[in-house]
């Protein structure tokens, strides 16, 4: 055989390996290589309820919770595959919206007007602050970094212990979300504040005021490490009608915040949703998602570009919710690791966020030809 022969031959068959190796299932248009494995899947999961849940919470890849309308707490400890109903004494007909477990038994959860705190996983809750009676407050969220220090985020203002008894009011104008690096503990009112379990709060360098003192705020935040943190607001009135949205990023544990959309991108989509309080988890520091008003929107370059998600025509399909509706769609997220996430909403859905490698497809021959998941 000649060496330009030779040559040839070398050619073709590596075009027909290339070839082997990059065809995907039949019916896609976009074949994926075949090293690409790693693949994106939302998975509904199944329970028996159908009552809104507002808040999910997962302290690792198995163990979470979830609470809602009614004084329903669902709790896993398999990652969702099962989970149990608990309608505990103290919570029955309240509608539970925040929870900040520390551990697979110890956690606390807020309604509209009151603290509760279990020791044994869910099963049993008390109350241990009732903020409607004894503030004339409406409370939006709760942050627990140890048993006895705790935040109490309401609409008049944020509520400390620094010893699980005593509770004091902080100089903080208005609030309406809390989040914890480390153990600094960061509150979003009109600015952003920060505190070392000190009882006293230093105002942070915002880029500017998230919203004015005659206006309403809803706020979100989130850090995915100690030094990486975002923070989504709104102002408003009320939550009825929230304009201005900013979306900050601090790369040096909130020491400073600067703009995360400077295209505008995240703010243009915002125009679309309704009023409810926001939220944002990132499971990395470029990979996080964005609930408003029950509509999902997801960023992969740490909010440099956003896309809105199709969410779930059916319990394992996407669609885009109706936003009209402040009454249907998505409400919370949890993202504990980079590659888990759970997403709950009303009439008692829940899904499962994974990002993990799927087996190839094998031919007759021992060859790979595929994956399971093959397009985009």
């Amino acid at each position: 055989m000649s060496r330009r022969a030779g040559l040839a031959l070398t050619a073709s068959l590596t075009a027909s390996l290339t070839a082997s190796l990059t065809v995907g299932l039949a019916g896609c248009s976009i074949p994926r290589p075949i090293d690409d494995f790693k693949q994106e899947v939302w998975t509904a999961q199944k329970t028996d309820e159908k009552v809104s849940l507002e808040a999910v919470q997962f302290l690792d890849a198995s163990n979470g919770y979830a609470v809602g309308a009614n004084g329903l707490v669902l709790k896993t400890t398999d990652g969702g595959a099962t989970w149990t109903s608990i309608y505990p004494v103290a919570v029955l007909g309240k509608a539970l919206k925040g929870l900040s477990f520390l551990n697979p038994l110890q956690g606390f959860a807020i309604s509209d007007t009151t603290l509760y705190q279990t020791d044994d996983g869910g099963a049993t809750w008390k109350e241990v602050r009732d903020f409607q009676a004894q503030h004339r407050d409406s409370l939006r969220a709760v942050k627990f970094l140890t048993p006895t220090a705790g935040f109490v985020v309401g609409t008049q203002g944020v509520y400390q212990t620094l010893d699980g008894t005593g509770w004091v009011k902080a100089a903080v104008t208005q609030g309406s979300a809390v989040e914890a690096a480390g153990t600094t503990v960061f509150v979003a009112g009109n600015h952003v504040y920060s505190t070392n379990l000190t009882g006293i709060y230093v105002g942070v360098p915002a880029s500017g005021a998230i919203c004015t003192g005659k206006e309403d705020c809803g706020a979100a935040m989130h850090f995915p490490t100690p030094t990486e943190g975002y923070l989504l607001a709104g102002s408003g009135n009320l939550f009825g009608t929230m304009s201005n949205w900013v979306f900050k990023r601090t790369r040096d544990g909130g020491q400073t915040w600067t703009d995360a959309d400077p295209s505008g991108g995240l703010r243009k989509l915002m125009q679309t949703m309704g009023g409810k309080p926001p939220r944002v988890r990132f499971a990395t520091a470029e990979h996080g998602w964005v609930i408003v008003n029950g509509d999902f929107v997801a960023t992969n370059d740490g909010g440099q570009t956003w896309q809105r998600q199709k969410q779930f025509l059916n319990p394992d399909k996407f669609k885009e919710w109706s936003v009209d509706d402040p009454t249907f769609g998505l409400r919370d997220i949890s993202a504990p690791d980079a590659t888990h996430a759970w997403i709950v909403g009303t009439d008692g859905r829940i899904f499962k966020y994974e990002n993990r490698y799927y087996p190839p497809l094998i031919d007759d021959n021992g060859l790979m030809i595929g994956t399971w998941r093959c397009c985009p």
